[in-house]
């Protein structure tokens, strides 16, 4: 090889070195905003952090409901099983129902593998309906506003009540079964969930 093609390999593999220095910086620059911004708004004012495994791929992951006006979107950490996490933060109508007051309980309320939010009216927040967030997998959700029986609004509107999310009855989607520390209570009702964000009644 001539000097002047040595020289030109040696300036094309610079410049390709270069190139790909520069293609890097920037994508660590990107993950690392991307986690900071998380850090961020995990921090801010009556923001809740709920765990689940919002994309169904074994791993836990984090997302973040705000309870408090100012937000559009649920962040959500997606773990990638070694430590490292990938962020998105997209537009949700959960973040606007939020803002009452309200039960945040996650659970897989249709079944697929993947979790889902939920929000349970508090007592004075004058909901009817039980509010799902279904997750897509990708950081969306697809909210349900379901009208919920009257006799749950009842439950709900009791001050010492607490909500609890499984399977109660083996059909794979999970359940609200709902308890209370005032004495008055003899039973747990239980909502079991149709998959499609209604649920049916059952008390004994």
């Amino acid at each position: 090889m001539t000097p002047i093609k040595s020289s030109i390999v040696l300036f094309l593999a610079a410049a390709l070195l270069l190139n790909f220095k520069v293609a890097n910086a920037q994508s660590l620059k990107t993950a690392v905003e991307g986690i900071d911004g998380y850090a961020q708004w995990a921090t801010s004012t009556e923001v809740i952090m709920v765990e689940g495994d919002y994309n169904g791929d074994g791993y836990s992951d984090i997302a973040l409901v705000r309870q408090s006006s100012g937000w559009g979107t649920v962040p959500v950490a997606f773990s990638k099983g070694n430590g490292d996490f990938a962020i998105t933060n997209q537009p949700c109508d959960i973040s606007k129902f939020a803002v009452a007051p309200c039960h945040i309980v996650v659970g897989d309320y249709d079944g697929d593998g993947k979790t889902d939010i939920a929000l349970l009216g508090k007592k004075g927040s004058g909901w009817g309906s039980f509010v799902i967030g279904f997750s897509n997998g990708d950081g969306t959700f697809r909210t349900s506003n379901k009208q919920a029986d009257v006799f749950y609004q009842n439950y709900l509107s009791a001050a010492s009540v607490t909500i609890v999310a499984g399977d109660y009855n083996g059909d794979g989607k999970d359940d609200f079964a709902f308890f209370s520390q005032q004495s008055s209570w003899g039973k747990a009702p239980l909502a079991l969930s149709n998959g499609d964000g209604t649920f049916s009644r059952l008390v004994k």
